[in-house]
């Protein structure tokens, strides 16, 4: 049975985020928080290149602020700076941690899963700070790297909603200073809409 145009027409809409009746109360600016664990992923490199020795704990809380835009149901584009936790050594000349934090802007796309339910995705870049410091090494450097991520969102009213998030942060820090490491932040978070 062929397709009314209607229906084709509103199905295009909706799917690929064509500002319309169905997603114009979706629009607008919002602001959140979240917060949860980073994990690292060989986080303790520059401190054994400085020439520490010892047992490395590579997992921290993490938090981010953010606030961002939605254009329509789908798309949106977000900016916020985050905290990744820090990577923590003890060794015999005593503990050093690596510290990692920056700004980030990412692009968010967002579908529908059921009912309330979405599921979105986003990519974007990382401007990085790192710092080691402790047990006689103080080492810090800047740049920027590439972050992705993925996770689910509930809204209880039309302005509150709820996450709960998976982001991975690539090649954060430089090999010749601070170390590299990949880091993921696994987090739950609020987000207020305007």
């Amino acid at each position: 049975m062929p397709l009314k145009p209607v229906v084709v027409s509103g199905f295009l809409a909706t799917a690929l985020g064509v500002p319309g009746i169905a997603s114009a109360q979706d629009a607008g600016f919002y602001a959140g928080l979240s917060a949860g664990q980073g994990q690292y992923k060989n986080g303790c490199a520059g401190l054994v290149n400085a020439g520490l020795v010892g047992s490395c704990d590579e997992k921290d809380a993490a938090w981010k602020i953010f606030g961002g835009y939605q254009f329509n149901r789908v798309f949106g584009a977000e900016a916020g700076y985050t905290k990744l936790g820090e990577a923590h050594m003890r060794g015999a000349l005593g503990s050093a941690q690596a510290v990692a934090s920056g700004f980030e802007m990412v692009a968010v796309a967002t579908m529908p899963v059921s009912g309330l339910l979405a599921v979105y995705g986003k990519a974007g870049f990382l401007r990085w700070d790192v710092d080691l410091s402790g047990a006689g090494i103080s080492i810090g450097d800047t740049g920027t790297s590439m972050t992705l991520g993925a996770g689910f969102q509930y809204p209880f009213t039309k302005r509150l909603a709820a996450r709960a998030e998976w982001q991975r942060y690539n090649d954060v820090g430089n090999d010749n200073t601070t170390g590299q490491s990949d880091v993921d932040v696994f987090s739950i978070g609020l987000v207020i809409k305007f």
